[in-house]
């Protein structure tokens, strides 16, 4: 009788994932679908605070996530500034043919900026 007057699960790793795959996919389509970044956003929040009442009157947590999967998804974050380049350079290329000096220099220094974060120099 208990199980079935409970609430039901809350699982954090698949939220963590859908907010990485939100946030990756926002900032790899940004260069072509701007305002993307800004419903990203919003939903983001929306999804903040829904999950917060969720968690606080809704569902039953029996799991804790390990500060292992928070510190790896803190360093999967930092990706986003070499996927948003990515993006940047091939849709550029796609639309227009032609590759901007800036946006290999962007390129570059992110990819530097995720070595020095990954290595920890």
């Amino acid at each position: 009788m208990n199980e079935l007057h409970e609430n039901p699960l809350y699982l954090s790793g698949k939220r963590y994932a859908d907010i990485m795959k939100t946030m990756w996919f926002s900032f790899l389509y940004s260069p072509v679908v701007p305002l993307g970044s800004i419903f990203s956003f919003i939903g983001l929040t929306f999804y903040y605070w829904v999950d917060k009442y969720n968690i606080v009157h809704k569902f039953t947590a029996k799991e804790n996530i390990s500060i292992d999967l928070t510190m790896k998804m803190i360093d999967l974050l930092d990706l986003i500034i070499i996927i948003h380049a990515v993006g940047d350079l091939f849709f550029k290329r796609q639309l227009y043919g032609t590759i901007d000096h800036a946006d290999v220099w962007f390129l570059c220094i992110s990819a530097l900026f995720n070595l020095i974060m990954y290595f920890d120099i």
